[in-house]
């Protein structure tokens, strides 16, 4: 890169500097890697390493009776309820504090760990309703909902369709109501989200097992290519 196209806000200038010593940079989103080529960033540094996970199963459970929106902070709720009305699937939500009432969706208590797990695994989708467009969020929820086997709704943002392609679930426009129904819709269908998580559990053996991950960075770190 140039380093023409754009200038560092000057709170960055200090980290750039040490960045560009460095022989590799790894990025876990494409738009990362566009981004620090565009602060000026050498082109020939920057790396787009994919996220790593472990799968938990063998094989998916069946598609639950519900759909899990899941996420604390920069989550569109309004948006979701909107979609969720009259839809014949529950919503459930784990993570926020409150959620729009009088509404759709159901707020379920906070948990970790195993007990997550096996939220995830009870429901036909995960639904990832991004409010911040701006930044990338959200993968490792992508990343876990994988590793059980279940298909994936989320907002475009950067970096989601990285992660997320047809075969595994629904990219959908931010702040569109009509857009999020129709994926809701559709992995509403048990014959649908048994498909697709299956191929989601299959690119967390794969595209998205952490092993690849460890392996591209290990290779990375030694100037090697994959």
């Amino acid at each position: 890169d140039d380093g023409s196209a754009a200038t560092a806000p000057p709170e960055y200038e200090a980290a750039l500097k040490g960045y560009a010593r460095c022989d590799r940079l790894l990025f876990y989103t494409r738009p990362g890697v566009e981004t620090a080529a565009t602060l000026g960033l050498s082109r020939s540094a920057l790396r787009f390493v994919p996220l790593g996970v472990r799968p938990r199963r063998d094989e998916p459970l069946p598609p639950g009776d519900y759909l899990l929106a899941v996420g604390r902070d920069s989550r569109d709720w309004a948006t979701l309820a909107e979609a969720a009305q009259g839809l014949k699937m529950d919503v459930a939500v784990v993570g926020p504090a409150s959620v729009p009432e009088p509404g759709p969706l159901r707020l379920e208590p906070q948990v970790s760990g195993d007990a997550f797990f096996a939220l995830l695994e009870g429901a036909a989708a995960i639904v990832l309703p991004f409010a911040r467009t701006d930044r990338p969020i959200g993968h490792l929820s992508m990343l876990a909902a994988m590793s059980v086997g279940r298909p994936i709704v989320a907002t475009r943002s950067p970096g989601v369709e990285d992660y997320i392609s047809e075969d595994i679930g629904s990219v959908v426009p931010p702040r569109d109501p009509r857009a999020l129904r129709v994926a809701l819709e559709e992995l509403s269908d048990p014959t649908v989200a048994a498909e697709k998580g299956r191929a989601a559990l299959i690119a967390a053996r794969t595209a998205f097992s952490l092993e690849r991950f460890v392996r591209e960075v290990d290779h990375e770190a030694r100037g090697e290519t994959s």
